[in-house]
């Protein structure tokens, strides 16, 4: 079965929490997030559906906990459906973590599905990440977390869900590429973000 992307949902919260608005997720095995926030606080995601995510891998935050970070949860096999939300709640022992919150839906995807997944910090735009998928045929995911403005466009053919920048501290972005070979992909992202961190798998 070749993977099919279903859709995706973004969201910008206030100091503590974000819930996204309703998405179809009707025909998925796939769910991806990228969940940024202010001084390093690391979130915890959860959905409507009950289902469990993981993390692929420590928090990757710029400036030593002092800036913003993001990282990659996922779920295989979730249970899905219409009027699906999800919520990211960062720790807020720093104070004002302004979570963002970008998830996107894809059938077709394989049941163990973590493969490769790199990351960098520093400054979002202009920093690059390399990820070579070990198969033909995957999903790669880019994601970006950071402070200031949005990023606008990703090169290297991924497609883009951009978050806008409307809590006036934190931004994120998503974005997915379906490759064919088992080719390296350095996905870069253009745009007035810093102060970050920017991730592959």
């Amino acid at each position: 079965m070749a993977i099919t992307y279903i859709g995706q949902v973004n969201a910008s919260g206030n100091s503590t929490t974000v819930t996204t608005g309703t998405l179809d997720t009707t025909g998925a095995n796939f769910l991806v997030a990228v969940a940024a926030a202010n001084f390093a606080e690391t979130p915890v995601i959860s959905d409507s559906k009950g289902n469990t995510w993981t993390a692929c891998s420590g928090w990757p935050s710029y400036g030593g906990g002092t800036e913003p970070g993001c990282i990659l949860f996922y779920c295989q096999a979730p249970s899905v459906g219409t009027g699906h939300t999800f919520t990211s709640t960062p720790n807020t022992s720093s104070g004002n973590p302004s979570p963002y919150l970008c998830v996107m839906a894809f059938a077709g995807v394989a049941a163990s599905p973590l493969d490769v997944y790199v990351y960098n910090t520093g400054n979002p735009v202009g920093s690059i990440v390399t990820c070579t998928p070990n198969y033909p045929n995957e999903l790669l995911i880019a994601g970006v977390g950071g402070s200031n403005a949005a990023v606008t466009a990703i090169n290297s053919g991924f497609t883009g869900a951009f978050g806008n920048y409307t809590n006036g501290v934190i931004s994120a972005a998503i974005a997915y590429l379906i490759e064919t070979t088992a080719t390296a992909k350095t996905p870069s992202w253009t745009g007035g973000m810093y102060g970050g961190s920017l991730m592959a798998a």
